[in-house]
């Protein structure tokens, strides 16, 4: 009897000691990285919650016994045997739990627990909710909705205008008793037409300017493009005009039809059908809402040298054309003109 109690002595003697150890260890010895492992202090947490859990019922019996002998002073032999039993177990127990808390102690250092256990509930519960905090920064700012409708409707004014001037004057020039070749017609008329752009062109960004007071970032930069992508309309328009007769205007305006949907100027030309996605980056509209958005928001300048190179290549394009072709097209077009006007159809 007297043999089991020491050995039961020994075993609560050797726990408390392990324990002990184990707290000094941990109070003295400073590891960093508690989040880095975090996952492994869980794991060993709990292997040490299970092995107090498979030991908890034999402690319990093993405190029964030392009660009853501490009133009593009696016991029986077999209940003295089981309880003999009984006691290498939680001694393997606490073995494992100092094995466990040794590994931990490696990991975790005393303060990092102490700093766990004291966070503050709500703070991580917010951080939890909102792990990131969003900063705004307002980039390219409209004020209201007529400044972000401002690059279409003045580019859609432009090539309006473009097709009034190609109703009302005259792309053939009177060669009585003077002979020019077609090349000579078809630049010295485009001056005429040229000059009058120019003309539309500035009062189209003066209109904006002054009369509706649309906030622009940099104005003669706007004043110079509005200009510039009314020259290049001009031409487009003077020469489908020059080369196609009413067939030129006819086209004009189905160009514009399509430019008014193609282009993206009312809306992201993402959400539009896959017909107008395709034809988008052929659209003189698509380079000039651009570029006149860089003057009214603020110059990217890498964006608005590619709007610029793009209707410079129309230009080109649609100058070549009709130069080239002028003198071939008149003769197949006049005589279908001619034709229409004597169906009396058209004018």
């Amino acid at each position: 009897m007297v043999t089991l109690l020491d050995d039961i002595k020994e075993v609560s003697f050797n726990a408390a000691s392990a324990v002990g150890t184990v707290l000094n260890g941990i109070n003295d010895e400073a590891l960093e990285n508690l989040e880095n492992n975090l996952s492994n202090g869980s794991a060993l947490f709990q292997d040490i919650n299970n092995i107090l859990a498979s030991t908890k019922a034999t402690v319990n019996d093993l405190s029964d016994f030392s009660d009853d002998v501490a009133k009593s002073g009696k016991t029986t032999i077999s209940r003295i045997e089981e309880v003999k039993k009984e006691v290498p177990a939680v001694q393997s127990g606490f073995t494992m739990i100092t094995d466990k808390i040794d590994k931990l102690n490696g990991k975790v250092t005393y303060d990092d627990l102490v700093k766990l256990i004291h966070r503050d509930v709500e703070e991580d519960s917010d951080y939890f909710s909102s792990p990131v905090v969003l900063s705004s920064h307002d980039v390219y700012v409209s004020e209201n909705y007529g400044k972000g409708l401002a690059p279409f409707y003045s580019i859609l004014a432009l090539w309006v205008g473009g097709m009034f001037l190609a109703a009302l004057l005259q792309t053939k020039v009177d060669r009585t008793g003077v002979t020019y070749s077609p090349k000579q017609v078809y630049f010295g008329r485009y001056f005429l037409f040229g000059t009058v752009a120019l003309a539309q062109g500035l009062v189209t960004a003066l209109g904006d300017l002054l009369i509706l007071r649309i906030p622009i970032h940099s104005p003669v930069l706007f004043t110079m493009l509005c200009c510039f992508f009314s020259l290049i309309f001009s031409m487009i328009i003077y020469s489908l005009v020059t080369t196609l007769n009413n067939v030129g205007k006819a086209l004009g305006i189905i160009l514009l039809l399509l430019q008014v949907t193609a282009s993206g100027g009312t809306f992201p030309i993402q959400v539009t059908p896959v017909f107008f996605r395709i034809i988008n980056k052929f659209m003189p509209f698509t380079y000039a809402i651009g570029g006149l958005r860089e003057a009214i928001y603020g110059v990217t300048y890498d964006n608005l040298t590619k709007d610029i190179a793009a209707l410079c290549l129309f230009g080109i394009i649609f100058t070549l054309y009709g130069a080239l072709f002028k003198k071939r097209l008149n003769e197949i077009f006049e005589r279908f003109s001619l034709n229409l006007r004597k169906s009396g159809i058209i004018h």
